[in-house]
């Protein structure tokens, strides 16, 4: 441990000593800094993390740990850029470009979102997000599985419907409008109906893990009546669903936002729209307590907002009509 600790005399019982200008002493490789920490911060903990390393070579024989592979894989250049830079200022106005260092919007940030809400609205709107805050990277889990954010370690998911009780914090986006419709093909082929009664008579698409939505919901005079639908094809794929309805196979009745482009375009209807009883469905993004802190979730969760709150997709077909 001696021989260790001379090596470099700023470091001492595990914590760095001497000032900020000693630390920025010293050949320091290239990594991005931890997100919340100041240069000053990050460099003594990385410088920390070497020094336990320099002990362990010492006191375990046969430890072959790469410390020059440690070194680049760390990498100090942004650091020590950003800290001398922050050095050469003084009083509060160091202070200030500290706290604005720590506060932009940086590192890694892992979301969890379903299949539809995914491939339909947030990944083409990523690309901007992206443009704005160049210093976040993404990593997606897309499917229509419910991910347990805390064991899987996200740091924020969107979600549908009614949350269930839980120690997550939630911000509601908009609410999602189920729309029946089919293909001008189909309703050319089939018919169109025009009471709920004749959807019997029609090959109705279904998502098969959800029994449910084969209840489809209608407003009469006596209150809301309750049609179930039967089909040729179910599927716990809406997407799936999606796709065999733009082909005439057959008429669906699920969220908006994914049907809303397809109907902008004419390839599906909406049909008895006078008498289906619209259930909204809320979209929330979810997130553990004191990620809300973290800037890169606040990014994330503004943006998402500032995009989807207004329903855009449902805003296209409406004003084709729909």
């Amino acid at each position: 441990m001696a021989r260790a600790a001379t090596e470099d005399p700023k470091l001492e019982n595990g914590t760095a000593q001497g000032s900020e200008e000693q630390l920025l002493a010293g050949p320091l490789p290239d990594s991005p800094l931890a997100e919340g920490q100041s240069p000053f911060e990050a460099l003594r903990r990385k410088r920390e993390g070497i020094e336990v390393e320099k002990q362990i070579q010492l006191e375990i024989p046969g430890y072959e740990g790469n410390l020059a592979a440690r070194y680049k894989s760390l990498g100090y250049r942004e650091i020590r850029k950003q800290a001398k830079r922050i050095a050469s200022k003084g009083g509060d106005e160091a202070e200030n470009e500290v706290t604005r260092f720590r506060d932009r919007p940086r590192g890694l940030l892992r979301v969890s979102v379903g299949t539809a809400f995914g491939m339909h609205q947030l990944v083409p709107a990523l690309p901007g997000f992206l443009e704005r805050y160049p210093e976040i990277e993404l990593e997606l889990s897309i499917t229509d599985r419910r991910v347990d954010i805390v064991e899987e370690n996200m740091d924020l998911a969107i979600r549908y419907g009614a949350l269930a009780d839980s120690s997550l914090i939630a911000r509601r986006v908009c609410d999602l409008w189920r729309t029946i419709c089919a293909s001008p093909a189909y309703l050319e082929r089939h018919g169109t109906p025009r009471t709920p009664d004749e959807l019997q008579q029609h090959n109705c698409l279904y998502i098969s893990t959800m029994p449910e939505l084969r209840r489809w919901p209608f407003d009469t005079a006596q209150g809301t009546r309750i049609i179930e639908v039967g089909g040729k094809v179910g599927s716990d794929s809406a997407e799936t669903l999606l796709q065999l309805a733009v082909m005439g196979v057959g008429i669906i009745r699920l969220a908006d936002n994914i049907v809303g482009a397809e109907i902008a375009r004419g390839a599906l209807v909406p049909i008895l729209t006078d008498s289906h009883h619209v259930e909204p469905v809320p979209l929330h993004i979810v997130y553990p307590h004191g990620r809300h802190r973290s800037p890169k979730v606040t990014a994330l969760v503004d943006f998402l907002i500032e995009n989807f709150a207004h329903a855009p997709w449902r805003a296209a077909w409406q004003r084709r009509g729909g």
